[in-house]
């Protein structure tokens, strides 16, 4: 297997769908890579915790809406799923439940980087 096969199949252990991903850019692996690093290490991910720590529920409901397209279009499934219930805390009036479900939403991104960098989905809980 090549590199780029093993973090293909680590993200599917992971529960994201690379290949339907991929299909949506054309069969591009390269692109698709790229736009899954950009998103993992974009800025928004901060900005969305200063927001919320500002109370500018807002703005972050925004930076969260946008994250959660992108989670979708790069078919990351777990991430996804926790972009919806953040931006559905953020939607009108805001829940309490937002701070914890902000700290899942990290826990999911962190792991996912993990099995970015390491190609390996074997080590995640």
């Amino acid at each position: 297997m090549t590199d780029i096969e093993d973090r293909l199949d680590a993200l599917i252990q992971w529960g994201a769908d690379p290949n339907a991903a991929i299909r949506r850019m054309i069969g591009d692996e390269d692109l698709f890579l790229k736009l899954l690093y950009g998103f993992m290490n974009s800025r928004d991910w901060d900005i969305l915790v200063e927001l919320v720590e500002q109370g500018r529920f807002d703005e972050a409901f925004v930076i969260s809406h946008r994250m959660k397209g992108s989670a979708a279009d790069l078919s990351l499934g777990p991430l996804l799923n926790s972009l919806c219930i953040v931006t559905d805390d953020l939607r009108g009036e805001i829940r309490d439940s937002i701070y914890d479900d902000l700290r899942i939403l990290y826990l999911q991104r962190d792991s996912l980087r993990r099995v970015v960098l390491t190609g390996s989905g074997h080590d995640l809980e």
